[in-house]
């Protein structure tokens, strides 16, 4: 990494340089290499032109007899390490007064591994300004994020080359799972991208999987990889780039796409939204979405042999039922029992024993159904698939649907439809599955015991039994849906009252109005009881219509068939394996039935699932509205840079801009722009867009036209911290390091002790900070607790641009003053409480943060204030530090100079010291 950034050693043959400055720049170039590893090392130097190694091998020879002292540096014996461009090091010890083997033969040289170490950002801007690249080239994405439609077939990521391209370089990457699969959604790639001499672009295509399956919003990573990288560095803020997919498919699937889109499209109240289509072919398409997963096909598969092997153990007692009343029972009546009592114990034995041993398979299987995970699976896919759809939605959709919609939703309607819909399939099927099993009992029983078919026990399992149940559920099939979409409404009313009682708690408490809203919740209790009781009464009604269907049949069959017994046309195991049979098959009809039942009972919570997973979502504004910044990101530096040589992107050059007729009334083309590592304010009138300025540049509002909004640099991560914070329940460690990317860096105990402090945090919470107990903290802690540890879970988070929503307005003088300090602090140096060896100040972005305020504050606190209102649309009080003519910067620079070598005010002492 400090390769990368550090390596933009400009060489001594800089003819406007005269010997003292060339003497300085060597010097500053050993400090550096004093820090960095053999193989950063040697990276840096294949990027050296002889003339500029030459002079570094000059400068480490003064330097390394300098510092040999009679204990090394920091107490120890100085080490060397000779670098080889063949991949091969070796350690010297530099005892007290030998001489350092130092000569210089290339491709080796000599480089101090023990140096003190020097902050360094040794950077030319003369040099760059002229058009002379820098030293060691830095690869890194356009973006750190890509929104892409599973219909582009392809993403098309761009890499970009900043430095010295006039030689080759070489990146490998690969792609990288999240919650996008490989060869599911996309196709793995990896490779080696080479660029060729004076390319500064490249494009990685990866193949997406278009196919008509319903996915959520799934992402996954590209990723540019430091082992084999040859002739230039990784920007490690920007080697990986995270690949949005946005599914185009309708749920469940396609077949209905037009109905659901029309029925969503039409409605002005979402949770009353009805789809016009079969409830069963609703139900099918919904099964065949849950089949796709393989864990759910695969214990599918299994339940239903399971299933049927149970079926075939019933059949087979049948069997034997036979075969002891007709043949072993029956034919050894008027023999002698004495002397056949042996062989009739032993036939009885041997059935039981043929009995009893497939339970043990039976119930073997039974344990391991629960292990199969069919319903938990199911319940998961569909949860988690909602709650992504969830948070993705549009803002308007998402204040359409409330809280407790969504939370039935998961808790109510998701569950119904596995138990009450795709479980009842396989209580479907078995008794389906016993049914024909009957009926194949009747036509072998017929062959086995030389007796003729029973044709009526064949017609009545195939004909009666469905023809009654299917014209009794289709004549109540309007009733049974009203009474239940009615239920499941009055269930929601009830947890409405319920979330509004909670919400508004301190309300109900301040104004001691609790027996209004306890009045309310009861009258929501019984009216979901009454429409309870009614979806109770239809289904008893429904469940005891086949038991009465059976019973006749039964009673009919008993009459006739036992006038056959009595005639002898009949045997009597016939008789009774018959009426057994008659049972039987109502029964199996009636678990038929009952699942049917229970599938068309949850049509309403499966169209409400359907529709709350196809509404908008956000994330397709976000896209076109990346794409118009990726847009600006290419195009904006020739406008401002024209005259620019290196043909990098400079970045860092890039303003955030505003375009004033955005919360203005009168049409207005103009815009401001704010420079990035700036403290701003806005001010301006209540209510008249000071919060939502924030919220367009932190991508929490979208403006109807891309280009009449907000311009933020493609690369830049921003971070909204608002007037009311959450906190999850957790520890607060965790609740502080929720925003955090890397935590070996950014997520340290000191460092956040350290913004803590800084902000003034209280004792008892420092103390939390090492606790595992876990609290609800927004109710645990004061409104001025949360807003301060929100502030501070920001700044912890370190993003490049945080936007703050009136961060004083809660605290005195003094506390507003210290947060003031440490907003400065965190514009200035880029950062809070990173130590020196992570301090790179050429590798750190610059820091902008944008306040809302309703406090006078000094004007002299920002480097530019901006007045927000409805009349005068977006105006500038005060603008920034104009730069020096000539200035530029790259992305990564911490220096802002000119031709005249001026640095900013603001340059840390150490940088101030080496100038330019």
């Amino acid at each position: 990494r400090r390769a990368s950034h550090h390596s933009m050693w400009s060489g001594a043959d800089d003819p406007t340089l005269n010997d003292g400055a060339a003497s300085q720049a060597d010097s500053a170039a050993v400090r550096w290499l004093s820090m960095c590893s053999v193989e950063e090392a040697r990276a840096a130097f294949k990027c050296l032109p002889p003339a500029q190694l030459m002079a570094v091998h000059d400068a480490l020879k003064s330097e390394v007899k300098a510092a040999k002292q009679p204990n090394g540096f920091n107490g120890r014996p100085a080490r060397v390490s000779r670098v080889n461009f063949h991949d091969t090091a070796e350690d010297v010890d530099c005892a007290d007064g030998a001489d350092v083997p130092l000569l210089f033969d290339p491709p080796e040289v000599m480089v101090p591994e023990s140096l003190p170490p020097v902050l360094f950002s040794h950077v030319r801007m003369q040099d760059v300004a002229r058009g002379r690249s820098l030293a060691v080239p830095v690869i890194q994405f356009e973006t750190s994020e890509e929104i892409v439609s599973e219909d582009d077939r392809a993403v098309r990521a761009r890499v970009m080359r900043i430095g010295d391209i006039s030689r080759a370089s070489y990146v490998p990457y690969r792609t990288v799972d999240g919650t996008a699969i490989q060869d599911s959604s996309y196709q793995e790639t990896h490779g080696v991208l080479v660029f060729e001499p004076g390319e500064d672009m490249k494009t990685i295509i990866v193949e997406l999987i278009d196919d008509d399956e319903f996915r959520t919003t799934v992402a996954f990573k590209l990723e540019l990889l430091e082992k084999g990288l040859r002739g230039a560095v990784v920007n490690q803020q920007l080697r990986r780039m995270k690949i949005v997919v946005v599914d185009n498919d309708t749920f469940p699937t396609n077949k209905y796409n037009a109905s659901i889109m029309e029925a969503i499209k039409r409605s002005t109240d979402l949770p009353k939204i009805s789809i016009d289509v079969s409830e069963f072919g609703l139900m099918l398409e919904m099964f065949k979405f849950l089949l796709r997963s393989p864990m759910i096909r695969r214990g599918s598969v299994k339940n239903l042999i399971a299933d049927q092997l149970q079926n075939l153990y019933t059949i087979f007692k049948l069997f034997m039922n036979v075969i002891v009343v007709d043949k072993v029972l029956k034919h050894n009546m008027d023999a002698e029992a004495a002397s056949h009592h042996d062989v009739i114990m032993a036939e009885l034995a041997s059935i039981v024993v043929a009995t009893i041993f497939p339970i043990v398979v039976l119930h073997i299987l039974a344990y391991r159904k629960l292990q199969w995970r069919v319903a938990g699976v199911s319940r998961k896919v569909l949860q988690l698939a909602l709650l992504s759809k969830f948070v993705d939605f549009e803002g308007g959709v998402r204040s359409q649907v409330n809280l407790s919609g969504i939370i039935m939703a998961v808790t109510r309607d998701v569950p119904r439809i596995v138990e009450d819909g795709y479980l009842q399939l396989f209580n479907a099927m078995r008794a389906f599955g016993y049914v024909v099993l009957l009926i194949a009992y009747q036509i072998a029983a017929a062959y086995f015991f030389d007796r003729p078919v029973n044709f009526f026990g064949v017609v009545l399992p195939l004909l009666i039994y469905p023809l009654f149940s299917s014209a009794f559920l289709y004549l109540r099939k309007r009733r049974s849906i009203e009474i239940l979409h009615d239920m499941r409404k009055s269930q929601d009313e009830m947890v409405s009252c319920l979330d509004v009682v909670v919400q508004t708690l301190p309300l109900i408490q301040e104004y001691d109005v609790a027996e209004f809203f306890m009045l309310r919740y009861e009258q929501a209790i019984n009216d979901f009881n009454n429409q309870a009781i009614r979806a109770g009464e239809l289904m008893v009604s429904s469940t005891f219509f086949l038991q009465w269907v059976t019973v006749i049949i039964a009673g009919l069959y008993t009459v006739g068939g036992g006038i056959n017994v009595v005639k002898g046309a009949l045997s009597l195991g016939t008789f009774l394996a018959n009426v057994h049979i008659f049972v039987a098959v109502g029964t199996a009809w009636g678990e038929i039935y009952k699942a049917l039942i229970s599938m068309q009972g949850v049509t309403p919570n499966l169209q409400r699932i359907c529709v709350l997973m196809n509404l908008p979502l956000e994330v397709t504004k976000r896209r076109s509205l990346r794409a118009y910044r990726e847009k600006m990101s290419r195009t904006l530096p020739a406008e401002i840079l024209p005259n620019s040589a290196t043909g990098a992107f400079l970045l860092d050059l890039l303003p955030l801009r505003l375009h004033s007729d955005w919360v203005s009334d009168v049409p207005d083309q103009n815009f401001v722009d704010m420079p990035q590592g700036c403290l701003v304010f806005l001010l301006g009138p209540h209510g008249e867009g000071k919060s939502a300025v924030l919220r367009l540049l932190s991508m929490r509002e979208y403006p109807k036209c891309v280009e009449r909004g907000a311009f933020i640099p493609s690369h830049l991560r921003t971070l909204l911290v608002s007037t009311d914070p959450v906190f999850f329940f957790g520890t607060l460690r965790e609740n502080l390091l929720i925003g955090v990317r890397d935590e070996a860096v950014a997520g340290t105990d000191m460092r956040i002790r350290e913004i803590c402090g800084k902000l003034g945090m209280p004792r008892f919470l420092l103390e939390y900070l090492d606790s595992p107990e876990c609290h609800q903290w927004n109710t645990k802690l004061s409104p001025t607790q949360r807003q301060l540890l929100s502030i501070a879970r920001a700044l912890i988070a370190d993003p490049d641009i945080l936007c703050v929503s009136k961060p004083l307005q809660t605290f005195d003088d003094f506390t507003g003053e210290r947060i003031l300090s440490v907003f400065r602090e965190f514009v200035d140096l880029r950062g809070i409480g990173f130590p020196e060896a992570h301090r790179d100040w050429s590798a750190q972005r610059p820091r902008t943060l944008v306040m809302t305020t309703n406090k006078s504050l000094p004007a002299r606190m920002a480097d530019q204030v901006l007045h927000v209102s409805l009349k005068g649309g977006i105006r500038s009080l005060k603008s920034p530090p104009q730069r020096p003519s000539g200035a530029i910067s790259r992305i990564g620079s911490g220096t802002m100079s000119s031709a005249s070598g001026n640095t900013s005010p603001r340059m840390p002492p150490q940088m101030r010291e080496l100038g330019t």
